[in-house]
């Protein structure tokens, strides 16, 4: 009967042994937490601090003139020669294209022809009405001759005038010429093809005019025009512009279309090059901020902190807003003064967890 009741006996000293040692680490827990007992080693506290915050959006885009000219063929015809090399640095007035072809040809010769006879014309027209002066004047012809002498002199040399004009516009309209100095670019025919009149043959690009049509994604309710954009070159310089204009259309991916324009960009960059950067939406200067460790986030993902007070640790909500590395702003929940956890705040929220939801065994 000995050997039972020892069992019993040992049985039972360990169950209260057990139970003593839950209530006592449960009360450490609590003291723990009310600051009656010894303090983790793991945290840290901390003053808030002053800091910049910017808020920005990435961009990529490419580098074009803000004058872009179209050339464009003024006749019918054929082109008879490329007279400027692609991608040349050329002056207002420049040659570019020679035009030519049967119709071309045809309309110079009748044109020349048509001057040649008329000159012809003109100076008989000429000879007659003088000597229908003289005649007047010694009484051998009526001023009625004299008069259509001369009114068919003028209208030969108003003939003749119109026909000049007429010849020396087509030679203008075939000889295609830069309308501004620029970059001739983007050539879109060859020596001895076919054009329609109005048909682009190329551009003029303007080198010292830039602009860069970047896009990108800023979210909903934000203002881009005039904001501050910056471009990184490959050699690691920062390139200022500003955003002039927001494209009412859309990229392919529903992405914001703008033109970055400034006098850096038109410095440092050339036609043709890709960038990228980031467009400055926000910036806040000197606002309070707290390192990413303090925050906690509860079941319904609000945000709290723990501020150290006299009795031990107290749990306040927070609400923070942009974020520059490890740190956030906070805009409402605590002041300057406040010491807040900074390390260790998840082991307090939980230990706080379990003693306030704890469902009991």
């Amino acid at each position: 009967m000995k050997r039972p009741t020892l069992g019993i006996t040992i049985i039972s000293i360990i169950a209260v042994a057990l139970v003593a040692g839950y209530f006592l680490i449960e009360r450490g827990s609590r003291e723990t937490l009310a600051g009656k007992g010894p303090q983790p080693v793991l945290i840290e506290t901390g003053r808030p601090s002053l800091r910049d915050f910017r808020l920005s959006a990435e961009w990529i885009g490419r580098v074009e003139s803000r004058y872009l000219v179209k050339v464009v063929a003024l006749e019918e015809g054929r082109i008879t020669s490329v007279d400027t090399a692609d991608e040349a640095v050329v002056k207002k007035g420049a040659l570019l294209f020679t035009m030519g072809g049967p119709g071309i040809n045809n309309r110079l010769a009748y044109l020349r022809e048509k001057v040649a006879s008329l000159r012809q014309r003109l100076s008989i027209a000429e000879s007659r009405a003088k000597r229908k002066r003289e005649a007047v004047k010694q009484r051998f012809s009526s001023r009625d001759e004299l008069e259509g002498a001369e009114d068919a002199l003028a209208r030969i040399q108003t003939d003749l005038s119109k026909t000049r004009h007429d010849l020396q516009l087509l030679e203008a309209l075939i000889r295609i010429r830069a309308p501004i100095r620029g970059v001739f670019t983007r050539r879109t025919v060859t020596a001895g093809q076919d054009v329609e009149k109005g048909m682009i043959l190329g551009y003029i690009t303007d080198p010292a005019h830039l602009r860069i049509v970047a896009t990108l994604f800023p979210g909903s309710a934000v203002t881009l025009q005039g904001k501050t954009a910056i471009a990184h070159t490959v050699e690691g310089r920062k390139i200022t512009g500003k955003i002039t204009r927001v494209l009412p259309e859309h990229s392919a991916a529903g992405g914001t279309i703008v033109w970055i324009e400034g006098s850096e960009v038109n410095h440092n960059l050339k036609t043709g090059e890709t960038a990228s950067g980031e467009v400055i939406l926000e910036t806040r200067h000197a606002a309070l901020a707290i390192p990413q460790s303090a925050i906690v986030y509860g079941r319904d993902q609000r945000q709290y902190i723990f501020i150290k007070q006299a009795e031990g640790y107290k749990k306040q909500e927070v609400h923070t807003g942009l974020k520059s590395g490890n740190w956030l702003e906070v805009t409402s929940g605590i002041t300057g003064n406040d010491e807040v956890v900074t390390k260790g705040a998840y082991e307090l929220f939980y230990r706080d967890f379990n003693r306030t939801y704890r469902v009991p065994d």
